[in-house]
Formats: structure tokens, sequence, C-alpha cells
């Protein structure tokens, strides 16, 4: 595990260990790791998952069928990325699927492990608690986000808001992890739609886009939206 201790400590769930409370933690959790080949699935949609996924290297996507047998890709989940968070702990069937699409290594935490304290009274898995937390919180606050987007009525103002959210500062390019079938789902829209808005907003000087990179072009206008 001491290999791969800097990219763990870079993840929220191991953030403020010192090296020797991150292998005091290891020892107690005693997390497995597992290879997956490209096109493998690592959690199946309708499945039950009790260990806590932290993705070493590699990628992994969350994708979902809707009513109509599309598969829509959810998000992605890249190097130090965590999931099964919530789900691990409760007998809630997976909502996703998660397929690798490049070869991976993956940590499992076991969520009884997690939710079992040392003998003693350890402060690294007071801060493994506390980070998990975190983890948690800030998962319920980008979904309070998406329902601040999905109660607008008006699809210009929809994305305003999801690329504002999405951007690190004004004029700066930067890149979202969701295509645009993604993104229209997330949106709740449809993609032609979607698509439409967006060459109008390029159009107006509001943005400009090449597939998933955007940037701000009139981040007051926006902001007015």
């Amino acid at each position: 595990m001491d290999k791969y201790y800097s990219i763990l400590t870079h993840t929220p769930l191991f953030h403020n260990l010192s090296h020797t409370d991150f292998l005091f933690l290891m020892d107690w959790l005693e997390p497995q790791i597992k290879t997956y080949q490209k096109g493998e699935i690592v959690l199946l949609a309708g499945y039950e998952t009790h260990s806590i996924g932290v993705v070493l290297n590699g990628t992994l996507v969350a994708g979902k069928y809707t009513a109509a047998g599309a598969d829509i890709q959810i998000n992605s989940i890249t190097t130090g990325g965590i999931f099964a968070d919530i789900l691990s702990g409760s007998h809630v069937k997976s909502p996703v699927t998660l397929t690798c699409v490049q070869a991976a290594k993956i940590l499992f935490l076991p969520y009884q492990r997690i939710i079992t304290p040392p003998p003693s009274s350890h402060v690294a898995y007071q801060q493994l608690l506390k980070n998990w937390i975190g983890v948690i919180s800030d998962k319920y606050f980008a979904l309070d986000k998406r329902m601040d987007i999905l109660i607008e009525k008006n699809l210009r103002k929809k994305i305003a808001l999801f690329l504002l959210s999405a951007s690190p500062a004004a004029d700066m390019e930067f890149s979202i992890s969701l295509n645009r079938t993604a993104l229209a789902h997330y949106l709740n829209c449809e993609r032609s739609a979607l698509s439409r808005e967006l060459s109008r907003m390029q159009a107006a000087g509001l943005i400009v886009y090449r597939r998933n990179c955007f940037k701000i072009l009139n981040l007051p206008a926006l902001k007015a939206l």
C-alpha cells in the first residue's frame, strides 16, 4: 500500500493524514486492490456493493439506460476518484453501471471495516470519518446545485448556471466530463435543443466551445441570466 500513498492522500477520503497514520489505516481497513481491463464492468446497475472504491489509475464511466434503451454516460471517474461512498452503507442497489474505458486499478475499502473503530481511539481513524462525511456532504451540495438548475424552465438559464458552476474562473478554458448526450440528460432537455442553444450562445458572444471544452467570454452577461 505504501506505493499508493501519494495518490490516496490526494483524494478527499485520505486528506490530512501523515505517512504513519496512512499505514495504520491501511493495516486496519484491510483493503483489496483489483485490476480491470478496458471494457470490464466494475459495478453493475441493479446490484449492491458494500465497499467504497478509489480509482488508483485508469478511468471509469458511470452509465445509465433510459426507458428507450439508450445508454447515457452520467459521469467519469479518474485517478483519485471515489465511488459508492454513500451506496456501500445501504441496501439500495446501484442505479448506474461503472465500466472501465481504459485499464484500471481500484482500491476497495470494506464498509464494515470503516464503521468499526480500532481497539484504541486513533487520530487517523477520526480523520478518516471526518473526511468521509466531507465527501458525502460535497455530493449533497452538488445534488442541490443540480436541483437549482432543474427548477429553471429556460434552457439558456440552465446552461448558464451549469457553466458558471463548472468554470474555475472567468476567461479560463475548462472541460467537463459529460458528453453532449450526458449533459442533455443532466439538464433534463433534448440533445438537439441543447446543441441549438449552445450554438446561439456562442453566436451571441457569451461562450465559445468545442465538444466538451468551454470558455466563458462574457461573464457579466452570463451571470445576468
